[in-house]
């Protein structure tokens, strides 16, 4: 009964990181909508960077969680 928990409880944690595991070295690809590896780039990060409005959105964030982490 105990390996099958143990067996049962590495699926569900393998079907939850998977997708997440996958689109994190996915993010890295040069190609936009492929799912073939085309190579390896910075370029969506450095786009993502360079839009102010995803900047302001992680300021805002980042400043609410701070006075959150005070306030508790």
């Amino acid at each position: 009964m105990k390996k099958g928990l143990g067996l049962f409880t590495v699926l569900v944690l393998v079907a939850l990181y998977a997708p997440i595991i996958v689109m994190i070295v996915f993010s890295f690809n040069k190609a936009p909508l492929s799912m073939n590896w085309t190579g390896f780039t910075f370029d969506w990060y450095r786009k993502l960077w360079e839009d102010y409005e995803i900047r302001s959105a992680l300021e805002n964030s980042l400043w609410i969680a701070g006075g959150s982490a005070v306030l508790a």
